[in-house]
This record gives structure tokens, C-alpha cells and sequence, in this order.
């Protein structure tokens, strides 16, 4: 069933899914295909990941190690593009950014 899912998916979400079926069904490898698709897609939830009782296989996996990193270098990434943008400033003081509104 899991082998008719488009690789073409682009909610994070359903590629987690599919992984957690194709880890259900002892396919590690393409598991490991569609969380690496999650990633690419924005996925960055990885205490969802630990936890899922599904993909356990997976997690045993030597991968698996790979995944965790990707997902924290993306998170570090995306960190220091709102850091240096100024984004982590307005929510931190949502008053500057009303001040900057009136003007």
C-alpha cells in the first residue's frame, strides 16, 4: 500500500506517515526515504519522531542518527535567519513593533 504514495507529496506531515507504515511493514530503507522527504518539506519535529511507537525500526537504524542532525541544523538555520533579521526582537518586544506601526 505504501509503495503507491507520490514522492511528489508535499505535506511534511503525510511523508511521516508514510514513513511510520513502511517502518510498520519492516521497510527501514524507504522509512528512511519519506522522513528525509519530511525534512526537505519542513519538517523539524523531532520529539514527534522519538516518540512515535512506529518508528522504532527505524530508530535503530544507524540513519537515524542522520535525520536528528539534519532536522537541527535546519532548526539552527532557520534560528539564525530570525535572529538576524530582526523577527526574534519584535516577538520578544511587541510594543517596538506597534511603535514602528504608528509612524
Amino acid at each position: 500500500m505504501y509503495d503507491t504514495a507520490s514522492r511528489q507529496d508535499t505535506w511534511p506531515q503525510l511523508c511521516v506517515r508514510w514513513a511510520e507504515i513502511a517502518a510498520g511493514v519492516g521497510d527501514v530503507d524507504r522509512a528512511l526515504e519519506y522522513l528525509n522527504q519530511a525534512v526537505d518539506l519542513g519538517w523539524r519535529d523531532k520529539d514527534f519522531l522519538r516518540h512515535s511507537p512506529y518508528l522504532g525500526p527505524v530508530r535503530a537504524s544507524a540513519q537515524w542518527a542522520e535525520v536528528m542532525a539534519r532536522i537541527e541544523r535546519e532548526l539552527l538555520m532557520q534560528s539564525k535567519h530570525l535572529t538576524s533579521s530582526g523577527v526574534m526582537d519584535d516577538l520578544a518586544d511587541p510594543r517596538r513593533l506597534e511603535a514602528e506601526n504608528e509612524l
